[in-house]
């Protein structure tokens, strides 16, 4: 009789299973995106926000470093506070979750070691958001040809009103 011969799978590392699954994620956030846009499209400052930060949130998991998703953080909080001052607070939010929540994500994976207080402690990640958001705000606010979010100018857009 033949043996039956047996294929052993390799099995994948819990690491690369992990980056796959987070590059995945946010591959297919890319046409989820496109869909609410299409018939959102006053929605694109939160689904960027929410791309940058699921974004952020992974890098975050590959350094010992906190400096650069920090400076992701207050950048990309700027930029958002500046482009949509009303509510800022959301865009902070936006970006800011998932550092804890992908350390979260990392812990049950198995690809995170773990720190008695990782958790609680990433939720500082709030921090350099809201600073940048509104850092944002105030510069949205001070700048002397602020964007209206009809795209215009105040100037063009009281003179088109008084014109």
């Amino acid at each position: 009789m033949e043996k039956l011969k047996i294929k052993i799978m390799r099995t994948i590392p819990a690491q690369t299973l992990f980056n796959m699954i987070g590059f995945h994620t946010l591959v297919l956030f890319f046409p989820a995106a496109i869909l609410v846009l299409w018939l959102r499209p006053k929605l694109w400052v939160h689904a960027l926000s929410l791309f940058l930060g699921m974004l952020t949130g992974l890098i975050s998991l590959r350094g010992d470093d906190p400096q650069f998703p920090v400076l992701l953080l207050l950048v990309f909080g700027f930029f958002a506070g500046f482009a949509r001052p009303r509510r800022a607070w959301i865009f902070a939010l936006l970006l800011a979750i998932w550092v804890p929540v992908t350390l979260v994500a990392g812990l049950f994976a198995g690809v995170v070691r773990g720190q008695p207080f990782g958790v609680p402690a990433s939720c500082i990640a709030f921090v350099p958001a809201l600073v940048g958001v509104y850092i944002g705000v105030f510069i949205h606010h001070s700048s002397t040809h602020p964007i209206e979010p009809s795209g215009e100018t105040r100037e063009s857009a009281s003179a088109r009103i008084d014109g």
